[in-house]
């Protein structure tokens, strides 16, 4: 249990406050994501992310900064 915990430690958690809530909007309007994808994508922006990994975005895309990995695809 103590070593499961050491690893979550080194993740830092964000909170969602208003600028990110404001720039959600921007991402939905100038990228085909979903609203959820898009608080998601600025929180990673936020917390000064270089990559995101997830199977439900455009993989290789690059959005803000934040390049989008599928763990799933050959990389």
């Amino acid at each position: 249990m103590r070593s499961r915990l050491g690893f979550y430690e080194q993740f830092e958690v964000v909170q969602v406050k208003p600028a990110i809530m404001h720039a959600s909007p921007n991402l939905l309007q100038t990228r085909s994501i979903g609203y959820l994808d898009a608080i998601v994508l600025a929180s990673a922006h936020t917390a000064g992310c270089d990559r995101l990994w997830t199977k439900d975005m455009n993989a290789g895309e690059v959005i803000n900064g934040v390049r989008i990995v599928n763990p799933f695809l050959d990389v």
